[in-house]
């Protein structure tokens, strides 16, 4: 046989997962049979040092989970208490955030109407007029500078 077993298919038989055209590969090449051996006797070595290096009886590992099973029995009914806390809390802060900055100003009240003739006269002179609006209060000055200069004595000679 010219061609082997991938990889993936070696470590899955090594596993004892192989499928049966594997099982017919490995019953015929003997570099892939070594292969497998060298990986199980890899896996072997790994499980021996995970259990040595664990260190602790069976009957640590079983008090070690009914602690663990006991804490999030414990956890379990007092979390929901302080997830209803914190949620009554939030909503209340954001009601009232809500509340704080979406005020609408009160209705001023009825005001009185507005003339239509006063209105257009208004109008009228604004368009009229060869001085924006704005700038009134400065043609104001410079006519009152103009006055002024106007009003100084001249001395002659």
């Amino acid at each position: 046989m010219s061609s082997h077993l991938p990889d993936e298919q070696l470590v899955a038989s090594a596993l004892g997962e192989s499928d049966r055209a594997t099982a017919l590969h490995l019953h015929e090449c003997s570099q892939c049979r070594e292969e497998i051996q060298s990986l199980r006797g890899a896996i072997g070595v790994w499980i021996k040092e995970i259990d040595r290096g664990s260190g602790a009886s069976e009957a640590f590992w079983r008090r070690q989970r009914e602690a663990i099973a006991a804490r999030l029995a414990r956890r379990t009914l007092q979390r929901p208490w302080k997830h209803v806390a914190w949620a009554t809390a939030t909503l209340t802060l954001v009601l009232l955030a809500a509340s704080v900055f979406h005020r609408h100003p009160s209705p001023a009240g009825n005001k009185a109407p507005v003339d239509d003739n006063a209105l257009l006269l208004s109008i009228h002179s604004s368009v009229t007029s060869d001085v924006p609006r704005a700038l009134e209060p400065a043609t104001l000055l410079v006519q009152e500078i103009a006055r002024a200069d106007e009003a100084r004595p001249t001395t002659s000679e």
